[in-house]
Formats: C-alpha cells, structure tokens, sequence
C-alpha cells in the first residue's frame, strides 16, 4: 500500500485527489459483508487508481481476537483490489483501542489503523478540487441501557463541547463527512435516549457554518464524484448515515446464497484467519 497516494499534504494542502469514491457505513465489524463490499470495488470504481472507500462510521473497530480478525480481513482485501479506506468513527466503536492508535498519523494527520485502513479523527480538514472536506465522527447509541460499558458501549461515542468549539473555530467546510445527521433531517428512528436529539443539534451547529447545509443520505455500497462539478457538491453538503437502511441491506444479504464475489470473500477471510491464529 505504499505507493497509494491519496495525501492531502500538510495543513490540508491538495494532494491527489480521487474523481470517484465509495461510501459505505455501518459494517459494524461484520467481515463478511465488509469483504464483499471491497471486492466490489473494482467494478464501482472502474478506471479510477487510486481507488478509495469512504466509511462513515461503525465501521467495526472493535475488541479481542474477532476485532483484530477484522481488520486483518479488510487489510487483505483492500490490498487485492488496490484501494485504501478512511472511516470516521460512529457511536460503536472501541474508543479506547482508537486512542491508543493515535500516535501512529501520517504526515496530513489521518491514524493509520493497519496497512490501507485509516482513521479520519473529529475535526480533521483536507481539500480535493479545490472544495474544504471536514471529518466529525460520533453519535449517540439510543440502545445504550441494554449495552454494557467497556465491552459493547464507549461514552466516548459522544462529540464533546470542547471537540465542537474546536470544529466551529476552524471555519467553513465544504463537505461533511459525519456518522450522525444534523437535527433537521427526518428520520423515523424511535428513540428512547434524550442525548441522541442534543447530539444532533451539536452537528447542526457544526454544519451551520456559515449557512445550513444540503443532506445527503447515502447507501453502504454506492459511488459518489468527489469532483466540485458535481451534482452531490454544488454548495455545503452533509454525508450522513442512515443506519435503519443498511441494517436492511446486512440483513437481505445475510439471507442470500453466496455467489462467485461471495466465495471469493470467504477464501480473503480464511487467508486472514490463518495469519491471526
């Protein structure tokens, strides 16, 4: 992966920056789905090198033995198809285990998590065609009463006050790549936590800078242009989840037959399992 050259050069400088990437989000350390999400890079990134995946958050960093198996399976399988991957983090993440990555950044500030998996940390700021793209992960888990704390739930899930006044201070941004969506987009999630809607008004006041920003919400395995002329860019624009569409999607293919993609992906997570054991 070392001759992958998606930097963004210091102080967000432009560096190479791709035409078209891959958004995807929720994988929520499922190897399986993940892998074949990968293999399929090559076909929704046809003609593009460097090829680059957008993870917008529970991307699965996650603890033990089946966590460390993850990320050895995306590794595997990202470098097969010549791509790397950037993810920020959602509200299911080991937050400790991320922490003690960060020492580990490259020269534009992204945390190198394994060979062509990075971390993208809140408030991290590059540029490509000329528009300012800014990463803010985090959320809210409304199921958070039935998780337990340092096994399967973080508090440090939550942005902070102080991660926000930092955001804010650092000016506009064209682009936003979140895992929770600003308080004024309509969803039908029920949710029993009073955090979750103070959550989204604090990414409402990150996106507010200086005037509101356009939605969008995006599926787990669809392309979208990084380029300025670009529909999806004409103005501010919000990448953020929602994760009640992809539950949907996990669930459809995990009831699916495996195909030719499909068995390909489950030779990738036997080479990887073989390396970890």
């Amino acid at each position: 992966m070392s001759g992958m050259t998606f930097r963004t050069g210091p102080g967000g400088a432009p560096g190479l920056a791709p035409r078209r990437v891959v958004v995807a989000g929720d994988w929520h350390g499922n190897r399986y789905w993940a892998v074949n999400v990968i293999r399929r890079v090559p076909q929704l990134l046809s003609g593009e090198q460097p090829r680059l995946i957008l993870n917008l958050g529970d991307f699965g960093i996650w603890p033990d033995l089946e966590g460390r198996r993850y990320l050895a399976a995306l590794s595997t399988a990202l470098a097969e198809v010549g791509a790397e991957l950037w993810f920020v983090d959602g509200n299911h993440e080991d937050f400790p285990q991320l922490a003690g990555l960060a020492g580990d950044t490259t020269q534009d500030g992204r945390v190198r998590v394994r060979p062509g998996i990075y971390h993208l940390p809140r408030g991290h700021r590059w540029q490509w065609h000329g528009r300012s793209w800014l990463a803010c992960g985090g959320g809210v888990s409304i199921d958070k009463a039935l998780r337990t704390e340092g096994r399967d739930w973080w508090p440090e899930e939550e942005i902070t006050d102080d991660q926000e006044a930092a955001i804010i201070a650092g000016g506009p941004a064209d682009v936003l790549m979140s895992h929770d969506c600003p308080s004024g987009v309509v969803h039908d999630f029920r949710c029993a936590s009073t955090e979750a809607p103070i959550h989204q008004v604090i990414v409402t006041g990150v996106t507010d800078l200086p005037s509101g920003c356009r939605d969008i919400r995006s599926d787990c395995s669809s392309s979208t242009s990084s380029r300025p002329d670009a529909r999806e860019n004409q103005g501010a624009v919000v990448l953020a989840l929602v994760a009640q569409r992809l539950g949907d999607r996990l669930a459809d293919l995990g009831q699916s037959r495996p195909g030719p993609g499909e068995r390909r992906a489950e030779g990738v997570l036997q080479r990887s399992d073989a390396v970890i054991e």
